[in-house]
């Protein structure tokens, strides 16, 4: 089978590409290379329909000394289909342009497919508001690759395009860098998490806690009874939405000290009802309240949005001094992957003094973590 060898090793869209086609077969000397198949909108795709089912790329003596450069215009799958050859010259002919002087062909060996993949430039929203940023990173086939500024034209898995101050603070972050580092080499399917495992777990643990009173977390029992029941399971976007979204408002309502959930008090007054917490006159858990975020299964990211921001606020209240003593059985499993970064974003936005990220002064960051400054 003819094989192929690339600079860069992994190349992207509208960047030079160098193929350094090697043959295989014994006695090979020749070779063609057809593409048969390429991302919908390429130039290529164009070529096949036009080209009886295939395009010709590449047809020499291949090795080092002869490539095949192109610039791929779409990132994807591209196969290719390879045919090697055995090539002479004859006897010579007997006069001059006698055909029987041309070089003989041979086919060596079947024809061979090969996929070939071009890394697809990717981007999903972080933030809420007008906090905003944006996760840069390439996939080639099924896993997240990192890209070089002097190589591809850019440095990824990033955190770019911040909207605000805030958010550029947020993107340098160390824990936020760093997350984004952690993407590199990864599968793709695994690094966006199993959001429904994910917030059942949740929903679980939160539940667990909540329910417990009589001195041991809290001073009454906060009764969860319509989360576990009716919302574990969720596979779809749909109901991890759904799911996500009651957790959220049951939680808000929880650390404001308002009424238990059951048959009796359906009405959850905001505050009111049975005393949850109640330690050194501390009742509300304002300082670990949620931002802003709705998760919405027509907006995949306000879903790892407002997980993130639920695992950041949860977590710091489980401990909080609010409560008899602290919860440390309830603990949320840490994430990993894109959840992670969503999470260590959102904690940046919620931070009442943001840790100043490399090259920023801790007044400046306060100023614009805390008053909404703008530098200017």
């Amino acid at each position: 089978m003819t094989d192929y060898s690339y600079v860069p090793t992994l190349p992207i869209a509208n960047r030079p590409c160098t193929v350094f086609v090697q043959l295989q077969g014994p006695s090979s000397n020749y070779v063609r290379v057809w593409c048969v198949a390429a991302p919908e909108g390429s130039s290529l795709a164009s070529r096949i329909t036009s080209g009886n089912s295939r395009a010709l790329v590449y047809e020499g003596v291949a090795g080092i000394n002869a490539p095949w450069r192109f610039t791929f215009d779409r990132g994807g799958r591209y196969q290719l289909l390879s045919q090697e050859y055995i090539q002479d010259g004859g006897w010579g002919g007997g006069y001059e342009d006698d055909p029987r002087g041309a070089p003989t062909e041979t086919k060596n060996g079947d024809a061979e497919t090969d996929d070939f993949y071009v890394m697809q430039r990717m981007t999903q929203q972080l933030g809420v508001g007008d906090d905003r940023a944006t996760l840069l990173l390439y996939v080639g086939n099924t896993t997240i690759r990192q890209t070089l500024l002097a190589v591809h034209g850019e440095n990824s898995p990033a955190v770019t395009g911040w909207t605000s101050d805030r958010a550029a603070a947020a993107a340098k972050l160390a824990a936020v860098t760093s997350a984004a580092a952690a993407l590199i080499d990864t599968s793709a399917a695994t690094s966006l998490g199993s959001l429904g495992s994910i917030v059942d777990a949740m929903i679980g643990k939160f539940v667990a806690h909540a329910n417990n009173g009589g001195g041991t977390w809290h001073q009454n029992a906060d009764s969860q009874t319509d989360l576990g029941a009716n919302y574990v399971g969720s596979t779809a976007l749909v109901g991890i939405a759904s799911a996500i979204n009651k957790l959220r408002l049951r939680f808000s309502q929880h650390i404001q000290n308002s009424k238990e959930n059951d048959a009796t008090h359906p009405e959850y007054q905001i505050p009111g009802g049975i005393t949850i917490h109640d330690q050194s006159s501390l009742k509300f858990d304002l300082k670990n309240a949620l931002l802003p975020v709705t998760a919405d299964a027509n907006d995949p990211p306000s879903i790892y949005a407002a997980i993130g921001d639920f695992w950041r606020a949860y977590e710091a209240h489980r401990t909080a001094a609010m409560h008899e003593t602290s919860d440390t059985t309830n603990t949320l499993t840490a994430l990993t992957g894109i959840p992670l970064l969503h999470k260590e974003f959102m904690a940046s936005l919620a931070a009442i003094a943001p840790t100043p990220p490399p090259g920023q002064s801790t007044g400046a960051a306060t100023l614009i973590g805390t008053g909404g400054f703008v530098e200017t």
